[in-house]
């Protein structure tokens, strides 16, 4: 299923521009016990050229803007990420306030799935947000990136990419059909943004595939 904003513009023809082109792909962020920064922003393809220099340059920012986000947008505040320089690696440290726990490897075992995977979602778009501050034509495409979320972590989402991310054109993919029905009444209905989207259905059947 893809879910497409369009600003005036056929998405072929934006493509052959040369407009940055954010992206992010469930596969790319899947939770895990340590988390090397510069591989992760590697492979998540968020259109930084030089990762590590990245991180140096925006630390203070980028912790403040993704501190706020958890707390703001998706409601824990006692979450808390820094990031541990450990030559010639950066690692993400993750805190919980109420428990008085800091911990940068083993994630898995002190913290569930679904706030670790929240954690990483607002790290990337973090740095999509300050990477793409100054780039005229943006564009964000968001590949299945729900599959650890519950129902209240996806209307967080939805929120969160409808506030901060008005001026990109995005493209929105997943196989959830909830998920995309949930878009589908935020952006069009309650915005009343039905204009600005297109929807498209991928369906199979017998080995053999269609849009609508």
């Amino acid at each position: 299923c893809i879910k497409k904003e369009v600003q005036g513009e056929e998405i072929k023809t934006v493509v052959e521009t040369e407009k940055s082109v954010e992206t992010e792909n469930i596969t790319d962020v899947e939770v895990v016990d340590k988390v090397e920064l510069v591989d992760l922003l590697s492979n998540t393809l968020v259109g930084v050229a030089d990762p590590a220099l990245f991180i140096a340059s925006n630390k203070s920012d980028l912790e403040e803007l993704i501190n706020a986000t958890i707390t703001k947008d998706f409601s824990e505040p006692d979450l808390e990420v820094s990031f541990a320089y450990q030559n010639p690696k950066w690692f993400l440290t993750v805190s919980d306030k109420k428990r008085n726990l800091t911990k940068s490897s083993d994630l898995s075992v002190y913290f569930n799935e679904g706030k670790l995977h929240v954690i990483l979602l607002v790290l990337i778009l973090s740095v999509v947000q300050l990477n793409g501050k100054t780039d005229p034509h943006k564009i964000l495409v968001l590949d299945d990136v729900v599959t650890s979320l519950d129902a209240a972590n996806r209307t967080f989402l939805i929120n969160y990419i409808h506030e901060y991310f008005k001026s990109w054109q995005k493209i929105i993919m997943t196989h959830s059909s909830s998920f995309f029905n949930q878009m589908d009444y935020s952006f069009r209905t309650a915005w009343s943004e039905n204009e600005q989207w297109k929807l498209f259905r991928v369906l199979e059947h017998d080995d053999e595939s269609s849009i609508v």
